[in-house]
């Protein structure tokens, strides 16, 4: 997971999506109701790249 700032300037958040294992990018000003599960998983995202290019500022990585 990262949080930072994207390309265009807003506040993101890069997390594996439920169901999917694969990482995606939400525009936290489009997002609500978003809570840390206590499911436990494998990530599989063969592109995951903790330097993420979509991020000019990268605040935090879990």
């Amino acid at each position: 997971m990262s949080f930072g700032v994207s390309t265009a300037g807003s506040d993101v958040l890069r997390a594996i999506e439920v169901g999917t294992g694969f990482g995606k990018l939400w525009k936290l000003s489009e997002t609500s109701d978003v809570r840390v599960l206590e499911d436990t998983f494998t990530p599989d995202d063969p592109s995951y790249n903790p330097n993420d290019k979509a991020m000019t500022q990268i605040y935090c990585r879990l």
